[in-house]
């Protein structure tokens, strides 16, 4: 049982440590702080490689060649021909704390002074020291005899407890730079991803004093506690590393990195099935599980990065870029308010593909068609019906097929979005030939459905937030003719000094009747008003609250308006915070808070006119 529990706790630490590397620099391959933590990680991966080689040593082969070597550079040559002893002994996983020793000191605010970069070259030639000694001398372990399953296999050698003693003060070196950091935080969402980031740290250095005690005691701990402490300590590293650098970054992981996990686990689950089968039926080694699992990992970790890296080999210049703003145009979904210029790249890099004499994007809004970027087009657009942009599919128009100065027009595009049509695309006659092209055609295809998708998503916004605009309806609507008393400027300054009574007291929203209501009959200075302004803000701002019960974790969408005002005005939250908590982007944060802030102007005036 012992033996069956080991092997599951360290592949699954195996598994985790290698995709959660290769998800940091996959989606932050810009940030020191990501890639240094991979190598963390990829390093303690090491660790479980000694153990599963250890429990599932590869057959001994016969007269193994040289080169065969080159293959497994971290453990010594003897492993392939004298067993599971030699596994035991390979030293990947040495540098780890020197990575993540690193990687504290980077998160530290400021400069890297001189003082931190000795501290870091010190880290790293500790790390090149141990593993020269364990490499070429018997002083770090001199023998190996027992039972792999347990921490008193490695007999110590003579420097192995000045190596345990520094491997600690690395780690308190590094909890100290993780404290400090926490401290200077700027928001208490970084405050809590670098106390998670210190628990990990804290719990991989339990593993010290317990292989101390181990062999110092000559207590036959079982291998697995080792495994499990740092299978701990790299799944909150990973996680909390990810988090950290989406909220540096100004940006929300929201449920990609539970999408990422389930796709990998998914794919990794069946290789792993038929590798079980094969290993029943063809009596294939148990070591293939390990090679296995290491080599799905990588590769469909790095399916996006190759794909991205082979366009150079396979496309054109053209296509090229216009596959690369397709992908930035997919990323902008949800992220801006206004997104007629990445629309306006995206058809200027199809149309020089293509070679179009022009091109124009239209999209459909109620009962009009209205046109959302152009390419070479400089004439106006006579009042089109949705009837004329209708087609099932692609349109091959005849000259003439549109009225002047569409009487040009080539070929019709529709933007089709679960079988509603959004809009369509209109590409002038291509200029160095008299059709486009299959090849064309397919492309145009293509394209249209990333710009569909796009614009539903960007009309599903406008709806979302028409109906924030609808929240507040509890009063009669004032007379369009008549101006607003508070406007929405006079309203966002207000919500910005909502606790200086002072100030409040001073602004034209003291001046409403509303606001008189609320005061006592004598002895009123302008502090009594500053509290009677305080006091109408807070009751409007509670009508845009959706609910009586507090919202889950994240809460819906129609929370956002009054979380993101209360959190923000009340309590004081950052931005960055808010849209952490919301898993948000700015975009969305900064159009729902005007979209809020206008809702309750807008409730103001019409309770002020309702009272008077």
């Amino acid at each position: 049982m012992l033996y069956y529990i080991t092997n599951i706790i360290n592949a699954i630490g195996l598994a985790l440590s290698v995709w959660l590397g290769f998800y940091l620099v996959t989606h932050s391959p810009r940030s020191k702080i990501a890639w240094l933590t991979s190598l963390t990680l990829w390093s303690v991966a090491g660790l479980y490689l000694n153990i599963l080689l250890a429990l599932n040593p590869p057959p001994i082969p016969e007269n193994a060649p040289s080169w065969i070597f080159l293959f497994f550079p971290f453990w010594p040559h003897e492993a392939l021909i004298s067993g599971w002893p030699e596994w035991l002994q390979g030293w990947l996983v040495i540098p780890a704390i020197a990575f993540w020793h690193h990687v504290t000191i980077v998160m530290r605010p400021g400069r890297m002074t001189n003082w931190r970069l000795a501290r870091v070259l010190l880290g790293y030639a500790v790390s090149l020291a141990a593993i020269y000694v364990m490499v070429n001398t018997p002083l770090m372990f001199s023998s190996v005899s027992g039972d792999p399953l347990f921490l008193t296999t490695l007999k110590p050698g003579q420097l192995y407890p000045v190596f345990l003693l520094v491997l600690l003060a690395f780690v308190c070196m590094s909890l100290i730079n993780l404290i400090r950091t926490a401290r200077s935080a700027s928001n208490q969402l970084l405050r809590k991803q670098l106390a998670i980031l210190s628990s990990a740290t804290l719990i991989a250095g339990l593993v010290v004093p317990i292989s101390f005690i181990s062999f110092s005691l000559q207590i036959a701990f079982p291998r697995v506690t080792q495994s499990i402490l740092l299978a701990c300590a790299v799944a909150l590293i990973g996680y909390g590393v990810a988090r950290y650098s989406a909220l540096v970054e100004g940006r929300s992981i929201r449920r990609d990195f539970v999408y990422h996990a389930s796709l990998i686990g998914g794919i990794l689950g069946l290789y792993l099935l038929i590798t079980w089968f094969s290993i029943k039926l063809f009596r294939i080694p148990n070591v293939a599980f390990i090679f296995v699992l290491t080599m799905v990992i990588i590769t469909h970790s790095l399916v996006d990065v190759a794909r991205h890296s082979l366009d150079v080999f396979f496309f054109r210049h053209d296509l090229i870029g216009l596959r690369a703003n397709l992908r930035s145009l997919t990323r902008l979904v949800g992220e801006k308010s206004n997104l007629n210029e990445s629309l306006a790249l995206i058809l200027n890099s199809l149309c020089t593909a293509v070679n179009a004499t022009y091109g124009i994007i239209l999209i459909m809004d109620a009962d009009e068609v209205l046109p959302a970027a152009t390419y070479r087009w400089k004439h106006t657009l006579w009042p089109i019906s949705q009837v004329e942009m209708s087609a099932d599919d692609i349109l091959p128009l005849a000259p003439g097929h549109f009225p002047p100065p569409l009487s040009e027009a080539a070929v019709l595009v529709p933007l089709y979005a679960e079988n509603v049509q959004l809009g369509a695309l209109i590409l002038g006659k291509p200029t160095n030939y008299p059709a486009y092209s299959q090849r064309d055609l397919d492309l145009m295809q293509s394209t249209s459905d990333q710009l569909a998708a796009v614009v539903q998503q960007r009309r599903l916004d406008k709806e979302f937030h028409q109906q924030v605009a609808q929240l507040v309806q509890n009063y009669p609507r004032a007379p369009l003719t008549q101006p607003q008393a508070i406007s929405v400027e006079v309203l966002e300054k207000a919500l910005r000094n909502l606790h200086d009574y002072g100030c409040l007291g001073a602004y034209p929203l003291a001046e409403l009747k509303l606001v008189g209501a609320l005061l006592p009959p004598e002895g009123v200075t302008h502090i009594e008003r500053g509290k009677a302004v305080h006091t109408l803000i807070l009751q409007v701002l509670n009508k845009l609250r959706p609910g009586t019960n507090e919202p889950g974790n994240p809460p819906p969408r129609e929370w956002y308006p009054y979380l993101i005002l209360h959190d923000a005005y009340l309590i004081g939250l950052s931005n960055s915070e808010i849209m952490a908590r919301l898993y948000i982007s700015e975009g969305t944060f900064n159009r729902t808070r005007r979209a809020a802030i206008s809702s309750m102007a807008r409730a103001l005036n019409e309770m002020e006119t309702a009272l008077s």
